[in-house]
């Protein structure tokens, strides 16, 4: 995720556009935890404003 980071920062610089990240989800919910990872580890000196919170683990039934 971080090379799609750099991507954001080289094509929109900081402070002429706000960009939104959206993630295509399935049956498992994945767009919610691979939004919380690319926010929580995509330090390329860009503010996130918002971000879901990881949904929790689930157990293995």
């Amino acid at each position: 995720m971080q090379s799609w980071a750099r991507r954001i920062v080289d094509t929109w610089p900081p402070g002429k556009n706000d960009v939104r990240v959206y993630f295509n989800n399935d049956l498992g919910g994945a767009a919610v935890v691979d939004a919380a990872k690319f926010a929580g580890g995509s330090r390329v000196g860009r503010t996130v404003s918002r971000t879901p919170p990881a949904p929790p683990a689930r157990s293995a039934s």
